[in-house]
């Protein structure tokens, strides 16, 4: 072969197996991270090039810099707790909680002074309520009684027990209504003790016997 045509051929071959750069057109060296110079990479490393795409390292070393996936470069970390741009944080860490409203604090106010008057309602009707219902004498017959036939009662009730202690009653006990003295009637060794005058409790009789001791109202 020639000499002419062996060097052409060399030539050949040996431009064939240069790269230059994408950028400014140089002769890369075996230490330039292709597809650019050193210069250029260094000077710009935001190319958008597909095929260019290579990590931001601020620290050059002579190595050639690792590809990374076509979107990993322009993605864009966001911390935990970095407020999204149009939403108002309602708590940020390290900050405490969030300030009331004024709104709140006047539901708030309104709710404890409505609490308040409650129990002082409370307060005010219940121990009224509780004198008012007052269970009486335990009596037999007819339960809706007032006042005046549960205090005829009570006396009933101190009467048959002197009777059956066979002790004196006090002379002032009579009917608190009509005022007028008890009846006392025996039959069989049985005391009947009744009230002088049952229509004044809009009853028709009021008695108690020795022998039961529970009082009846009829």
């Amino acid at each position: 072969m020639p000499a002419d045509l062996r060097k052409r051929r060399e030539a050949m071959t040996e431009t064939a197996h240069k790269h230059y750069c994408e950028r400014c057109g140089a002769e890369l060296l075996p230490g330039d991270p292709a597809p650019l110079c050193v210069t250029c990479w260094v000077s710009d490393t935001s190319v958008t090039a597909p095929s260019l795409l290579i990590n931001n390292d601020d620290t050059w070393n002579s190595r050639a810099p690792s590809p990374v996936e076509p979107h990993a470069r322009h993605e864009r970390v966001t911390p935990a707790h970095a407020p999204v741009r149009g939403v108002v944080p309602t708590h940020i860490p390290g900050h405490g909680a969030a300030k009331p409203t004024p709104r709140k604090n006047a539901r708030r106010l309104a709710i404890a002074v409505a609490c308040l008057t409650v129990v002082a309602l409370m307060l005010a009707i219940v121990p009224a309520a509780i004198s008012d219902t007052t269970p009486g004498p335990v009596h037999l017959g007819m339960q809706q009684v007032d006042k005046g036939t549960d205090a005829c009662l009570a006396n009933l009730y101190t009467l048959s027990a002197d009777k059956i202690a066979h002790r004196a009653s006090p002379a002032d006990i009579v009917c608190p209504v009509s005022g007028k003295p008890y009846v006392y009637t025996q039959y069989q060794g049985v005391t009947t003790i009744a009230c002088p005058d049952a229509s004044a409790h809009t009853a028709t009789r009021i008695y108690i016997r020795t022998d039961v001791n529970v009082p009846v109202v009829n």
